[in-house]
């Protein structure tokens, strides 16, 4: 018998959300066995990305960092637009595409989809598997995912709402310390969306889950924050640094960690983990270590720099080059390859650059569709 008591009693406790689904999924399999995925995606305007993954046929859970944009007609986009729920009897009789392709290869055969809502808008989509075909056309099956739908709507909007509220906390220090910084609102939308391409493409050879995506997406564009607390005859020269203001300026390091740390002390701790603003402070502290160790503040070498603030600084360097600023002219794609070639091993992580370099036509896309505003 399905067990709504304890289904309740795991959605309420205070646990890491991914604890709490895959809770929820062992829980709702001692009843209906076939059960085979439970996936979590999120909508970013037109565009499903993985936000949890859990498949017992693949192994206890898996990194599966689908991400899709909506096409117009498919029936995945009216469950979207049109908030309706989705049951597929058969999987083979959906348009085979890549996606339903490797279900099937899995050996998941049949499907429930229903939107996650907030305020009238769809902001995710749940997603839950058979081994067995037609096995979500038992009314009772459906009633129970139903439930299990509205639990997860409950849990997505309560972990929007805190991510909400902790992003706008950080989004006012950003701004303050953005008005100051000479980089463009561009450069740091960018940042965002290279340092995520990279993090996707590292995810054959690293442990990297849909939980690192979404985080560094959202946080590389703090890597430069600190310079709020630089002087103005330093941050905006237009010269090359002296030795003197280069030690000035290798301080904004620090203090973009001292300045995250401020803004947490007047939120509610519910609102972050550990492990997030620890990926957050690893950015913004380490992105101008080096990998051959002679970078700063702490001199970090190899892979003992976070992989978050090895792949953030490829990203800044890249865009950096390739902008033009006060102090200097945009450099040529050639000259950026060049430079990037001659430091991998020294300032880069060499396997960061081989996927930059290898996969470079999807970072010049995202440059072409987030270009400067002056024209940079």
């Amino acid at each position: 018998m399905f067990d709504y008591q304890r289904l309740n009693y795991v959605a309420n406790t205070e646990q890491e959300l991914s604890s709490i689904f895959t809770q929820i999924f062992k829980l709702s399999k001692e009843t209906y066995q076939n059960l085979s995925r439970f996936s979590v995606t999120l909508v970013d305007d037109d565009q499903l990305a993985n936000f949890f993954v859990l498949d017992s046929l693949e192994g206890s859970s898996t990194n599966d960092l689908y991400k899709k944009v909506l096409s117009l007609r498919s029936s995945l986009t009216c469950v979207v637009t049109e908030q309706n729920v989705r049951v597929v009897s058969d999987l083979k009789r959906l348009n085979q595409n890549d996606r339903t392709v490797k279900l099937l290869q899995i050996g998941h055969r049949s499907s429930y989809t229903s939107p996650l809502i907030y305020d009238g808008k769809t902001i995710g989509v749940l997603f839950i598997n058979a081994d067995t075909e037609s096995y979500f056309d038992c009314q009772k099956l459906q009633r129970d995912c139903a439930f299990i739908s509205q639990i997860v709507n409950g849990l997505i909007l309560k972990h929007c709402e805190r991510q909400h509220h902790l992003r706008s906390a950080l989004a006012i220090a950003l701004n303050i310390g953005h008005a100051r910084d000479p980089e463009t609102k561009e450069h740091l939308i960018r940042m965002g969306k290279y340092s995520e391409l990279l993090a996707r493409l590292l995810a054959d050879t690293h442990p990297i889950d849909n939980r690192f995506i979404h985080l560094i997406a959202h946080y590389a564009p703090f890597h430069d924050i600190g310079k709020y607390k630089i002087p103005d005859n330093v941050l905006f020269s237009d010269k090359r640094f002296s030795p003197d203001d280069r030690k000035i300026m290798s301080k904004h390091t620090i203090y973009g960690v001292e300045i995250i740390d401020e803004v947490l002390c007047y939120i509610d701790k519910d609102w972050v983990t550990g492990s997030d603003m620890g990926l957050l402070k690893n950015i913004i502290r380490h992105h101008h270590e080096r990998y051959d160790g002679s970078g700063s503040p702490d001199n970090l070498s190899g892979t003992n720099i976070p992989l978050e603030s090895r792949i953030v600084t490829l990203a800044d360097v890249f865009d950096a080059l390739l902008s033009k600023r006060a102090y200097k002219e945009a450099w040529s794609m050639e000259g950026v390859i060049a430079y990037i070639k001659e430091n991998s091993g020294l300032l880069f992580d060499p396997e960061c650059v081989d996927l930059l370099l290898d996969n470079l036509d999807q970072f010049v896309a995202i440059r072409d569709k987030n270009r400067d505003a002056i024209g940079g």
